[in-house]
């Protein structure tokens, strides 16, 4: 199974490019970034061009691209009403949405 992770209103450059290097080493397979074109990868240590990209700079555009390939979209949240990733059951590739 594929893991693609999108990021959506990511602000601060150091976020970004640290979670850049955190999904190469996680081996996701697509890395989604969602908003401005130009964005800065401060703190990916050189893994910026090791993982394959993909720019949306609406939200819902990047949403209807992956649910029209099959891919089960899972929110990445740290809240009460939120359940343990473990918990998930994944069957099919997987997007989460992080922002």
């Amino acid at each position: 199974m594929k893991a693609i992770l999108l990021l959506f209103n990511i602000q601060k450059k150091n976020n970004l490019g640290m979670l850049i290097r955190t999904a190469n080493a996680l081996g996701v397979h697509e890395l989604c970034v969602v908003g401005r074109k130009e964005y800065s990868s401060y703190g990916n240590h050189k893994t910026n061009t090791t993982t394959q990209k993909r720019h949306f700079f609406r939200y819902q555009e990047a949403v209807d691209f992956y649910r029209a390939r099959g891919y089960d979209l899972v929110g990445v949240e740290i809240s009460k009403a939120g359940k343990p990733v473990q918990l998930h059951p994944f069957r099919v590739d997987t997007v989460f949405i992080v922002g």
